[in-house]
């Protein structure tokens, strides 16, 4: 199978295997934005928590690049869309990236607007900003 592609307005032949390298490659950098939507960390929410570490329990804390990642996702979601693939869509699914990153991320803005924990306009608008991508992003991966 050959695979055509334009580059700089030049129309070259793909073979199966540079296809193959291609499409590592593109998920590679896939994977590489759901590594930076953030992580679980553990949770120093009370005092008997941090006297007892067999008592703590993790929480997901979105990284500060969580937005601009999310961002990425979907515009590789919608690039891949255009394609017969599905490739991203597979990717995320494999890493469970809805129910180890999104959801999570959206519970904890979540969190923070109803506690109101956010303290400027930016830090507000950010998190309605992140809420409304993972609910984007739910559309797509469900």
């Amino acid at each position: 199978m050959e695979y055509a592609t334009e580059e700089v307005g030049a129309q070259h032949e793909l073979t199966d295997e540079q296809l193959s390298e291609e499409i590592d490659r593109f998920r590679r950098i896939v994977l590489s934005a759901c590594s930076s939507l953030g992580n679980l960390q553990l949770a120093t929410d009370s005092a008997q928590q941090q006297e007892n570490a067999a008592a703590r329990k993790m929480e997901y804390i979105p990284s500060d690049d969580c937005l601009s990642s999310l961002k990425d996702i979907k515009r590789y979601i919608q690039e891949d869309e255009q394609g017969e693939g599905k490739w991203v869509l597979r990717w995320l699914g494999e890493c469970n990236t809805l129910q180890n990153d999104i959801i999570p991320i959206f519970i904890f803005y979540t969190k923070q607007l109803q506690s109101q924990q956010l303290l400027s306009d930016y830090d507000h608008e950010r998190a309605l900003k992140t809420i409304m991508m993972c609910v984007e992003l739910l559309v797509f991966l469900t």
